[in-house]
């Protein structure tokens, strides 16, 4: 974060970042503790070193993929340059707040606009190195979604079901074939953004009866819903 300005090759921008670097050193720390709270890195306690979550790495490529200038530390340098005009008097603070504003506005519009395709490469190789998953590279597919129940790990798709990242924590979810029916991706997505699925038909009782029933997140678990 201190050394953020040797990226930049604009000198002028440069300069005005030159050993600030991104934030203060009275606000760095508590950017870094607000990042690890809400699950975006994780910081190494004996040696300090931060490495992303792999929630942090599918916001990162999402950012990548809609407003790159948002990753580009040039961004910062202008910023910090608008502050010391402001300080000179070149222009006046309200000014700067309504670029400041506008720029917020247009690019929260084009992040709801963009149809947010992700390359996941960078995030599966992730998920296979992270000691949090006993998924293989080989069989991993896609990631769905954050898990509905713990809400720290990540759902994924393998060659055996559906599970969650965070499994070594205690996090139990998981979904194979339920009653001779193989639940789909879209009926996934559906427990983990709207915590129930659709109806879905074909299930096979015990007893050889079939029965139709939605897929519910309920107590923390994964139960059928007759209703």
């Amino acid at each position: 974060m201190e050394n953020a300005g040797k990226l930049i090759e604009d000198e002028e921008l440069r300069e005005h970042i030159k050993g600030a670097g991104i934030g203060t050193s009275a606000t760095r720390a508590e950017i870094l503790k607000k990042l690890e709270r809400i699950d975006y890195i994780i910081i190494n306690k004996k040696n300090q070193v931060v490495h992303p979550t792999i929630k942090g790495e599918l916001i990162y490529e999402t950012i990548k993929s809609s407003i790159p200038s948002l990753l580009n530390p040039k961004l910062t340098a202008s910023w910090e340059k608008g502050l010391k005009m402001i300080t000179d008097g070149e222009i006046n603070a309200e000014e700067f707040m309504d670029k400041l504003e506008s720029y917020i506005k247009d690019n929260v519009k084009k992040v709801l606009s963009h149809n947010n395709v992700i390359d996941y490469s960078n995030v599966m190789d992730g998920l296979c190195s992270d000691e949090n998953t006993k998924l293989n590279k080989a069989d991993l597919d896609e990631v769905l979604g954050i898990c509905p129940i713990c809400r720290v790990g990540h759902i994924v798709k393998n060659v055996k079901g559906y599970g969650c990242t965070n499994w070594k924590s205690g996090c139990k979810f998981f979904l194979g074939e339920i009653c001779g029916v193989s639940i789909s991706p879209k009926q996934i997505r559906q427990l983990i953004n709207s915590g129930k699925t659709e109806i879905i038909q074909g299930f096979v009782s015990k007893k050889g009866n079939k029965f139709n029933a939605c897929l519910k997140i309920q107590d923390n678990n994964i139960a059928l819903d007759f209703k």
